[in-house]
């Protein structure tokens, strides 16, 4: 006769998209609303390295020439360097405010560093990575945090009324 089944991970209600937002919110110690990741480096420039690395690799596969070779180290190296000099931010929607805070290489919230500005615009979500200028730089809103930012601007019009 089997045993019972073997146990299962349990997941947050809503799956991995309030994973986010639920660290956040253990972090602060206040509820949010919404958290979105930033990161500094454009979502098509980490896009197009990605694609011409595999292009290298498939022309490393096909050819195995020495050109091919140093294609691919050279982009596999410049793949490298930008996920290590790509930083993380993560904006935090909470009843009083924008709160911005540190987070790691993975994206994971690390600690707040302060209130967002007052005047933060939180732009439309379009194309590959949406701007948003923070402290005098450029962060970007990957693509895939797009619902994210739309709920984040439906909560701040909401409080704003």
């Amino acid at each position: 006769m089997p045993g019972p089944p073997p146990p299962t991970r349990r997941r947050r209600p809503g799956g991995p998209r309030t994973a986010l937002t639920a660290i956040t919110a253990d972090l602060l110690g206040v509820p949010v609303g919404v958290a979105i990741p930033l990161q500094r480096h454009h979502p098509a420039a980490v896009l197009a390295i990605c694609v011409g690395e595999l292009a290298a690799l498939v022309a490393v596969v096909l050819v195995g020439g020495p050109v091919a070779w140093a294609a691919f180290l050279a982009l596999a190296a410049a793949l490298v360097a930008l996920a290590a000099t790509n930083r993380h931010r993560v904006l935090a929607v909470t009843s009083s405010g924008v709160l911005v805070l540190a987070a790691s290489a993975s994206g994971r919230p690390t600690r707040p560093l302060g209130p967002a500005p007052v005047d933060l615009d939180l732009p439309r979500p379009r194309g590959l990575g949406a701007p948003v200028r923070l402290d005098g730089r450029t962060w970007w809103v990957e693509r895939s945090a797009f619902p994210r930012l739309a709920q984040a601007r439906s909560f701040r019009a909401g409080a704003g009324s």
